[in-house]
């Protein structure tokens, strides 16, 4: 009986994805649009040099630590 639950389970997960999957993009630019600023912030704050470590969490695809991680070294 559990199998055919979580059978039942992934099969309603994967109907919802597929609905919401043509969204996604213009959704993404919407997020983008507000996270820039928020972004840029954090990382004028956090200043990260070589050598740090950087945890992000909830980080969505992880542009925030990409960007982090592409910081030029301070000079």
């Amino acid at each position: 009986m559990a199998t055919d639950t979580l059978d039942v389970y992934r099969r309603a997960m994967y109907g919802i994805a597929e609905a919401i999957a043509s969204t996604r993009e213009r959704r993404r630019a919407k997020l983008e649009e507000i996270a820039t600023s928020v972004r840029a912030w954090m990382l004028r704050e956090l200043r990260p040099r070589p050598g740090d470590t950087v945890l992000e969490l909830a980080a969505g695809v992880g542009e925030t630590g990409f960007e982090a991680a592409a910081q030029p070294a301070p000079a």
